[in-house]
């Protein structure tokens, strides 16, 4: 058995996530449900955002990075992907944790303030340098 957190409009709430950690129960894999309005206008944003959200209910950033990697990647059977090692796909992004109160809102409408997310500053795929505004403005000059 798999537990994925698939992050949707009607599909996470704090509260189950925080009395699930608790009870030593964490996801196998973290991943978002988006689709133009959650994205938009929340409470999904992207993958960075939602990976954020469990900062607030007790998971650690490599507990987090494994969910959405290695854990997520052997749920779904790819055998080159979710490892940066000799022989795997080297696909990744690469992002900063800022130190900063952040507002998130889970799919009851929760707020929890966060003391700390993640921003995407670039990403490699299949070999090529994708770079965000965030990563533009503040580390990358490709």
């Amino acid at each position: 058995m798999r537990l994925d957190v698939g992050h949707g409009s009607a599909s996470f709430s704090f509260e189950v996530a925080r009395v699930a950690i608790a009870q030593g129960i964490l996801p196998d894999s973290i991943s978002s449900d988006i689709y133009c309005r959650n994205r938009l206008n929340g409470p999904v944003h992207n993958l960075a955002h939602v990976m954020s959200k469990f900062f607030s209910v007790g998971m650690t950033l490599p507990q987090v990075i494994d969910c959405v990697t290695r854990k997520a990647a052997d749920g779904l059977r790819l055998s080159q992907k979710g490892r940066l090692e000799v022989g795997y796909d080297a696909d990744l992004t690469i992002f900063t944790v800022k130190e900063e109160a952040r507002p998130f809102v889970d799919a009851e409408g929760e707020r929890v303030e966060g003391e700390k997310h993640l921003i995407p500053l670039a990403a490699v795929v299949a070999g090529q340098w994708i770079v965000t505004e965030e990563g533009k403005a503040n580390v990358f000059d490709l």
